[in-house]
């Protein structure tokens, strides 16, 4: 069990974990603050979101970086398991490649050539999601790792391109 600190100053246990303490940072934020946080979609794009129900609260969270939670559990736990038996997960040519679907996906809709469905940003999301593990495993053990650093580059440069000639707004 949880001792968390309740409003009025007092502690006690919470019986429900971490619904409970989901409950309460939603609470503090504020429903607005932490929707907004965690799906960081307008309404207007709710399509692009997903909606979990916690008894009579809802949250919605986006579907590419519900895929990208996901992708970064599924390697951990391939990790934990697999360990030097998935080095041709850890190739670097694979490496750069995971993020593109969601880079592409997001790019041509950002352009207006694409619309894309949740599928397609939930699969890309968690492709991303691997990719973001095993470089992190990868920058933990040399931080100046060129490969890692120039696949981030790469990425960087080429979603700021996208932002610059389509606007940040849309």
């Amino acid at each position: 069990m949880t001792h968390i600190k309740k409003r009025n100053g007092s502690t006690g246990k919470n019986k429900t974990g971490i619904l409970g303490l989901l409950k309460i940072a939603i609470d503090d934020a504020g429903p607005e603050k932490f929707e907004a946080l965690v799906a960081h979609h307008s309404p207007a794009e709710y399509n692009r979101t997903w909606v979990l129900n916690f008894g009579k609260k809802s949250i919605r969270l986006c579907t590419r970086c519900s895929g990208a939670y996901l992708g970064i559990l599924a390697s951990i736990i391939s990790l934990v398991i697999g360990g030097s038996t998935l080095n041709w997960l850890r190739s670097e040519p694979l490496l750069f490649l995971l993020p593109f679907p969601a880079v592409l996906d997001w790019s041509l809709h950002k352009f207006r050539i694409w619309r894309g469905n949740n599928t397609i940003r939930f699969i890309s999301g968690a492709l991303m999601g691997m990719a973001y593990a095993f470089y992190w495993v990868r920058f933990i053990s040399n931080p100046f790792d060129f490969a890692i650093l120039a696949s981030a580059l790469a990425y960087l440069l080429a979603v700021g391109f996208v932002l610059y000639l389509t606007g940040f707004e849309n």
